[in-house]
């Protein structure tokens, strides 16, 4: 593992509620090959607990785009927030696999992205004082998906969860009871809102959770649940994409979580 400058790429503060730390590249080895990430980390991260959050960009994008579109260490600059890069990997419209993207089943692609997480959470803490109550996944589409496959793998780890517009019911049987926000479109093509809707109402029964929630925004809804593993469902009227609004809501939900 090592620390490299990132040289070829900047991203200013532009106007958002606080400074957040330069983004340093992350390199790691696994499985023989090199492995990136772009880690956002506050200078106390160091000497107190400190938790994480990683975000995972979708099929074909970068962690340099996804970066400057989800900006997470924005709305939480005492967070280390890590934006990882995917390899190659077969997508629907892509199935020859030319651009960037994430495994999709635990045995896919010789489990090499299940790896990376490990590699990168296991340098974060000998880097860092990770607190291990608070390590947090996000992403959007096959990032979404990948994030469900973390929570359905590395639920012991995960201590919640926000898919941006994810095949999340094919998972439900293998995923346990942590906190998560659900952010999807009504006129996704690709993720269809019934199935998003089912996903919602089986992860409300599986957390514990209280109808009939309370508004956090006009498109989002928070439930609560007394055994502290809330789920909140961002519905918004678009097709498939992250209005720019949910980074900060994705953010204040894993701000306000208890913590046990």
């Amino acid at each position: 593992m090592r620390w490299l400058t990132l040289s070829i790429f900047a991203l200013s503060c532009v106007a958002g509620p606080c400074a957040a730390a330069e983004p340093q590249r992350r390199v790691w080895t696994v499985d023989g090959v090199e492995r990136e990430a772009l880690v956002f980390a506050p200078p106390a991260a160091t000497v107190s607990p400190t938790p994480v959050v990683f975000a995972f960009h979708g099929h074909g994008a970068t962690m340099a785009g996804w970066a400057g579109k989800f900006s997470c260490e924005k709305y939480w600059p005492e967070a280390i927030c890590v934006f990882p890069q995917g390899l190659h990997a077969p997508g629907g419209s892509d199935p020859q696999g030319k651009k960037s993207g994430w495994q999709h089943t635990a045995d896919d692609q010789g489990g090499r992205d299940l790896k990376f997480f490990d590699a990168m959470l296991e340098g974060l803490k000998n880097d860092y004082k990770v607190d291990p109550r608070r390590v947090y996944v996000t992403g959007f589409s096959n990032g979404a998906d990948f994030t469900f496959l973390l929570w359905a793998t590395r639920g012991n780890v995960v201590s919640a969860a926000a898919p941006c517009a994810g095949a999340g019911e094919k998972f439900l049987g293998q995923l346990n009871s942590i906190p998560a926000m659900i952010v999807c479109g009504e006129k996704d093509p690709h993720y269809k809102i019934d199935s998003e809707r089912r996903t919602i109402e089986s992860l409300k029964k599986l957390n514990g959770c209280d109808s009939p929630g309370v508004k956090w925004s006009d498109l989002c809804t928070y439930y609560p649940s007394k055994a502290g593993t809330p789920v909140a469902a961002y519905v918004h009227p678009l097709g498939h994409t992250v209005p720019p609004e949910v980074p900060a809501m994705v953010m204040r939900f894993f701000k306000e979580l208890p913590q046990k």
